[in-house]
């Protein structure tokens, strides 16, 4: 392996590490000591259990907890668009008159809901620029400042035309945000720890959705435009105190290593542990270690390098791991309330109804989030792509045979048990997986173009699903299910044979696992040592 430019301004070669200033060949016993301290540094991550790693490294589970928070308001207001559309008051002002009151047309519902997708697209595409450049530190505390003038566009908008627009200007901020939280995660957790946290991302979204949801159940019955404007003007109660947080956050110290920032990373590392954690030194020479192999196998550091050799691969599983979180019928599913008006709930019974299921998601967020601790990402996604596709295909068969209260039930209870089990699988594990399968010095851009990915499928979905469930358009309602029930099997048999696991790897581990062309389903046979001195790093286990 190529070694990298030394020199030793602060002492660190007596702990393992050393710093790169120029193009010049380490001596050999230098780069030995840096491959020496990140071996130690991967063997104790190796080893930890998640209690251990959190009693060293709770600041770094507090700041990536505090990242992650901002996507809260991007499940609040996404929440708060779907749900409007049954929102008595929300119909009234924005919708046509129909023969049962009033209705937002299907082509509004359609353009309401792109409108959010195409700012987070734009805002998630900069951002794989901006954050690259600038660091996750400078890009969220920009994003926090503009989300509070942008609130007020659609806290003031008088038509549809006007709230749409506010739509995009806020969507922009929330890809922002949604890219940098799990990618600020997966930069500065331990491996234990790691999939914990980067999943998170969705118990955060779950949280901001059940926020709104409770703030629409308490004003449903409000018979004025404060009705629908009190839930636009909460947004402004996040932006400062994450603002103010952001302020004293440590920046990544992945990031700072690819710049060639040495000591400022090897002082993030500081912040991010406690005093207890006596291996920052070796936390450091394991970056470096993996930061100049990717370097060596020439990763690169552009949107266009995601797509050249194996991080082709990459990209591709970063991005279709987001399919599963669309076609398996989410758009009809979560949150519900309009899906259940259609069968036959009355709007106050269906916001009840949702504040139950969005209450039971981010309960199944947090044991999903512990069980991909505990059991890998492949096989809760797996196993959860299965289950949905056949709750959507029994849904489809109790809306065939409607015509009674229990069929009606039942389809609010089959919808129900589906969104306990896209939050205890699916939900967690694309978000874990995208955030770690790419290469660390294509991860900014990886995780950008996944949120890009994930917004393309949800414009599909956003612009099939009004239609297919909507009275004024094909009429489907519930049988809507059949259709989710086979792109659902679809994604499945794609996640069979291309997803991998990622569990306990190292991201150096993973890039030489990617770059051997192990197969997705294989991963698991295989024992990889980063720091093999005889260039045979992967090798099959006796056991498989």
């Amino acid at each position: 392996m190529a070694q990298p430019a030394v020199d030793d301004p602060h002492g660190l070669q007596d702990k393992a590490v050393v710093e790169t200033v120029d193009n010049d060949i380490a001596p050999e016993k230098e780069w030995g000591a840096i491959t020496q301290g990140a071996k130690e540094a991967t063997d104790l991550e190796h080893s930890q259990g998640i209690l251990e790693a959190v009693r060293l490294q709770w600041k770094g589970v507090a700041w990536a907890s505090f990242f992650s928070l901002s996507i809260a308001m991007y499940g609040y207001d996404n929440a708060l668009i779907n749900n409007f559309y049954g929102y008595p008051a929300f119909q009234k002002a924005y919708g046509v008159p129909v023969s049962k009151g009033y209705q937002i047309p299907a082509k509004w519902q359609t353009g309401l809901s792109q409108a959010s997708i195409v700012g987070i697209i734009l805002g998630a595409s900069f951002n794989g620029f901006f954050s690259s450049r600038f660091g996750y530190k400078r890009v969220m505390l920009v994003g926090l400042v503009l989300m509070a003038g942008f609130v007020a566009i659609p806290f003031s908008a008088h038509n549809l035309q006007t709230l749409l627009v506010g739509e995009i200007f806020c969507g922009m901020v929330w890809g922002t945000f949604a890219s940098i939280g799990p990618a600020y995660s997966s930069e500065c957790l331990p491996i234990s720890l790691r999939g914990f946290l980067t999943s998170g991302v969705n118990i955060m979204q779950i949280i901001g959705q059940l926020i709104a949801i409770g703030v629409l159940d308490g004003l449903v019955n409000l018979d004025s435009q404060w009705s629908y404007r009190i839930p636009f003007a909460i947004q402004w109660i996040w932006p400062v105190p994450l603002f103010v947080g952001c302020l004293f956050a440590p920046e990544s110290p992945w990031y700072l290593v690819r710049k060639g920032r040495l000591q400022e990373a090897e002082h993030s590392i500081r912040r991010l542990s406690s005093k207890n954690d006596t291996k920052v030194k070796e936390h450091l020479a394991m970056i470096i270690h993996t930061v100049n192999y990717e370097e060596e196998i020439q990763t690169g550091s552009s949107y266009l390098a995601c797509f050249r050799g194996s991080n082709l691969r990459r990209t591709e599983i970063c991005c279709l791991s987001f399919a599963g979180q669309v076609f398996n019928g989410i758009f009809m599913m979560n949150p519900g309330t309009y899906f259940w008006e259609q069968a036959g709930l009355s709007a106050n019974n269906s916001y009840k109804v949702s504040v139950a299921a969005t209450a039971i998601g981010l309960l199944a967020t947090f044991i999903g989030s512990v069980l991909i601790a505990h059991l890998g990402r492949r096989n809760l996604y797996l196993w959860g792509m299965v289950f949905m596709t056949v709750v959507n295909i029994l849904i489809g068969i109790l809306a065939t045979i409607h015509g009674n209260e229990g069929t009606k039930w039942g389809q609010v209870a089959l919808t129900i048990l589906w969104v306990f089990c896209y939050d205890i699988s699916v939900g967690p594990a694309a978000y874990a997986t995208s955030s770690e399968v790419s290469a660390v010095s294509l991860r900014v851009q990886s995780v950008a173009l996944a949120k890009v990915a994930h917004q393309l499928f949800d414009i599909i979905g956003a612009v099939l699903e009004p239609y297919m469930i909507n009275p004024t358009a094909w009429g489907w309602a519930g049988k809507t299910a059949y259709f989710w029930g086979g792109t659902s099997l679809l994604v499945t048999v794609w996640a069979f044979f291309r997803y991998p696991e990622t569990f306990k790897r190292s991201y150096e581990e993973l890039d030489i696992l990617f770059e051997k062309r192990i197969p997705a389903r294989e991963f698991r046979k295989y024992n990889v040592d980063a720091y093999d001195v005889d260039d045979q790093p992967v090798q099959e286990r006796v056991d498989n």
